[in-house]
């Protein structure tokens, strides 16, 4: 599929079913969207799950006979998948055999933090929705779904993410009901038994190659025959995170002025009743932090963060380079953005594939940015100073990459 044909695909998708409609997804229909080999996948399901039980902040759920297990606290670490497993095949035969579990679920979210090259292919669909729709303002993530539970462990639920689904084992069948009628009838929410509200659902399913994708406002549920699968998504959150950023930051700097309340006599509370005085003086001090150039610059980079990783909140971690050689020329590649903005006097913040850097204001700084974008190459070996800067974050933040100079 050419890069047109991929463009008329996501236009069309986006007037046919984008926040309308779920829909599967089959044949040049999917070529759009990347493709993730159960192989591939497997290592950095696992990764994330070794960090979990490290302490990091990941977010991985098991549930058996839908309950879910308590893996750390309890100690069940062992119903992880793990190295020594060797495949998701044989992560299952042994929670089958050897830990006697029929009916389990797990959830691991994120996982792309630990493989970059996947993370990078998942970024190209990305881009291309996002050209059409926008970048989301809330985040982008991404999951796997994989076990023999016959239905959603936590029962019928809603999300507030545009979901695309790709199963790489097995099938994946999904049951959906409108946001009218979910509404409507709150037994059906969270519902493990819903027979009687089969008539006013609809069903899709997919296997291995296919594509399901589903709106933020549809109710659903996984359905299964109790057959091992394995399905990975990513989710397009809907809402407004740049809001939440600044309040984020907002309260931090609030918490950190001085002026806290003090201790008053009962008559001094009283006429502060009257007059309001506490809730004036804090109004103003809140006024104060609002225009504290602390809090403009805290928001203005994960802007810029969040938008030069196209939404993710969680990029894989920085890479290690070697530097650069006489000839080197450096090109941006295609699913990042290089994106800039002034941090103070004399200074530029410059972000890419979900981190920051600060350099010197340079004119030759917009100038690489510039080409960059439009994709064109700039020379590493006489690069200096805050070009040379750039470059070299460029390369640790994966935005960048070196090629030999074809001149």
């Amino acid at each position: 599929m050419g890069q047109r044909d991929i463009q008329d695909f996501w236009l069309d998708f986006a007037e046919r079913y984008w926040e309308r409609q779920a829909v599967l997804l089959k044949e040049d229909n999917a070529a759009a969207l990347p493709r993730i080999s159960p192989d591939e996948l497997y290592p950095a399901v696992v990764s994330c799950c070794e960090d979990f039980c490290r302490g990091g902040r990941q977010k991985v759920r098991f549930y058996s006979d839908d309950q879910e297990v308590d893996l750390l606290g309890g100690g069940h670490q062992m119903l992880l998948p793990s190295r020594s497993d060797g495949s998701f095949a044989a992560y299952n035969a042994r929670l089958l055999d050897r830990e006697g579990l029929q009916n389990y679920a797990l959830v691991v979210a994120d996982w792309h933090q630990f493989d970059r090259e996947l993370w990078e292919r998942i970024l190209v669909a990305v881009q291309n929705l996002a050209a059409v729709v926008g970048v989301s303002h809330a985040r982008m993530d991404t999951q796997v779904f994989l076990g023999t539970y016959k239905t959603t462990p936590f029962g019928v639920h809603v999300d507030r993410t545009s979901g695309f689904h790709f199963p790489v084992l097995g099938k994946k069948a999904m049951r959906f009901w409108p946001d009218r009628f979910a509404q409507a009838t709150p037994d059906l929410r969270g519902a493990l038994r819903y027979e009687a509200y089969l008539p006013q659902s609809s069903a899709l399913s997919a296997w291995p190659g296919e594509v399901l994708y589903w709106p933020s406002s549809d109710w659903h549920v996984a359905e299964s025959d109790g057959e091992f699968s394995v399905t990975w998504g990513f989710g397009y959150w809907l809402g407004d995170g740049m809001a939440s950023l600044a309040l984020e930051e907002l309260a931090q700097l609030l918490m950190e002025a001085p002026g806290r309340c003090r201790v008053q006599s009962s008559a001094a509370l009283a006429d502060d009743a009257r007059n309001l005085g506490e809730v004036d003086a804090l109004i103003g001090k809140l006024a104060a932090v609002v225009a504290d150039p602390r809090l403009r610059g805290a928001v203005a980079r994960g802007w810029l963060e969040h938008f030069s990783a196209c939404g993710y909140l969680r990029p894989p971690p920085l890479l290690e380079h070697a530097g650069t050689a006489c000839g080197d020329v450096v090109r941006r590649k295609s699913m990042y953005n290089i994106l800039a903005g002034p941090e103070s006097a004399g200074r530029v913040r410059v972000a890419a594939g979900g981190y920051s850097t600060v350099v010197a204001d340079e004119p030759a700084v917009w100038e690489a940015i510039s080409v960059l974008n439009s994709g064109g190459g700039i020379s590493a070996n006489p690069a200096a100073g805050a070009v040379a800067a750039m470059i070299d974050f460029g390369l640790c933040a994966g935005a960048l990459q070196l090629s030999p100079d074809e001149s």
